[in-house]
């Protein structure tokens, strides 16, 4: 058995949320490795519910899928002659 097979449990991490509204519940999501390729989830943190809880802004969604077309329209990468020039 060597160290990289050891695999601990999962842990949650509470934490002290501050300027919390005691009638919202924190919402929780889980904290995962980055540093290799197979998946390992290390634990569970708390967020504040007025960042991570609020409905995403239609217009800013609006504007970005706007932009991404525009940029399809703008960029053509038909006039590259080699791969370092893209």
């Amino acid at each position: 058995m060597f160290l990289g097979d050891f695999q601990l449990p999962p842990v949650i991490a509470g934490r002290k949320l501050s300027f919390l509204d005691p009638c919202r519940q924190p919402r929780q999501a889980w904290v995962e490795n980055l540093d290799t390729v197979q998946e390992r989830k290390l634990g569970i943190v708390d967020l504040h519910p007025d960042v991570f809880g609020t409905f995403p802004r239609t217009d800013l969604i609006a504007g970005n899928v706007y932009w991404q077309e525009m940029y399809k329209k703008v960029v053509s990468f038909n006039r590259s002659w080699y791969i370092f020039q893209i």
